[in-house]
């Protein structure tokens, strides 16, 4: 299972080579782009050319682009749908993402559909991904079967403490080969903190269970101002967490498979 990196972190600013090399230089080399107005705007002349040139000199992947909340908003014009197709074509992207909780409401009878978004991703030639929290049968049957799945840990659903029993229960209803990733975060009111020994817990299950290819950590920079020290003290809890130092207690075991078969990038 290969971890990425988001540059959510990293929202605060507009992406540069200070992040990337950043997130390289602390066992990141592969990235998800956080795409978001202040951040990444892929709809901006020459911003996608920009970043995939970024990219390459830096020597990183990003081939996971994740779409935020105001960037779904957009995508409801079919030509800002036909650009972002463009964008994504441009940056090399393999991977979409978006969160079903963040899609766009209808507005003046315009919307923008799952199949929409969809059939955009596959025009340049990348893969759909979506973000849920609840793995219930009604809530999946909302995703078309040739949509991926991405579990999201700091979701909104998953605020309650889960046992084995109960992690088990939430993932009977995800086939094996449709849990294409799993998004690490532990929800703080509405902030996306560092994961812990609860997403530990629940991770072990989806892979023991699932076995999900991809590991996305998605943290919210801890105070908004773009700090080094805050990026430090993430980068910190987040090796802790890599390593399996956060691993409920197993009997004394310190091993686990799902740990040895992390890999950064």
């Amino acid at each position: 299972m290969r971890a990425l990196l988001s540059t959510r972190l990293f929202a605060a600013a507009q992406l540069d080579e200070w992040h990337v090399r950043f997130a390289r230089r602390h066992g990141f080399p592969s990235l998800e782009l956080y795409a978001s107005p202040r951040h990444l705007d892929v709809l901006a002349p020459g911003e996608p050319e920009r970043v995939r040139d970024l990219v390459h000199s830096e020597g990183v992947r990003a081939t996971w682009l994740h779409a935020g909340r105001e960037l779904l908003d957009r995508l409801m014009d079919p030509d800002e749908l036909h650009r972002f197709s463009v964008a994504v074509e441009t940056m090399r992207v393999e991977v979409v993402t978006a969160t079903l909780r963040s899609w766009p409401r209808p507005r003046g009878g315009a919307m923008l559909e799952l199949s929409e978004l969809r059939a955009s991703a596959e025009e340049a030639g990348a893969r759909l991904v979506v973000d849920v929290d609840r793995l219930d049968a009604r809530s999946l049957r909302k995703i078309e079967y040739g949509v991926g799945i991405s579990w999201d840990l700091g979701g909104p659903a998953l605020g309650m403490q889960l046992d084995k029993a109960e992690i088990d229960d939430l993932l009977e209803h995800v086939n094996r080969g449709r849990l294409y990733a799993v998004r690490a975060s532990h929800r703080l009111d509405h902030h996306r903190d560092s994961p812990g020994p609860r997403e530990a817990l629940l991770l072990e299950e989806a892979w023991r269970l699932r076995a999900p290819g991809t590991l996305v950590y998605d943290v919210d920079d801890p105070t908004g101002f773009g700090s080094l020290a805050d990026y430090e003290a993430v980068m910190a809890d987040l090796h802790a967490f890599h390593s399996g130092e956060m691993r409920p207690p197993h009997g004394g075991d310190t091993g686990g498979f799902v740990w040895a078969a992390l890999a950064p990038g």
